[in-house]
């Protein structure tokens, strides 16, 4: 299942909640189980940290300020 994004303008509530999710959902994927084989439980838990935090941010870029 795809990692889910933070809709634009949501509240901090709403994407602490998206946050947790796709954290949890990649704790149950195989990408976390193949860098836990390889780097050990804690490297695994910030990875999936990192990229569930990293997914639900990225529905909130903003565009780029013009000079």
């Amino acid at each position: 299942m795809p990692l889910k994004r933070s809709p634009k303008g949501a509240s901090k509530k709403t994407r602490q909640r998206v946050g947790s999710a796709n954290i949890s959902e990649m704790h149950k994927g195989p990408q976390y189980r193949k860098v836990m084989r390889k780097y050990g439980k804690a490297r695994a838990h910030r990875m999936a940290i990192a990229a569930g935090l990293s997914a639900a941010r990225s529905g909130r870029r903003r565009g780029r300020k013009k000079k």
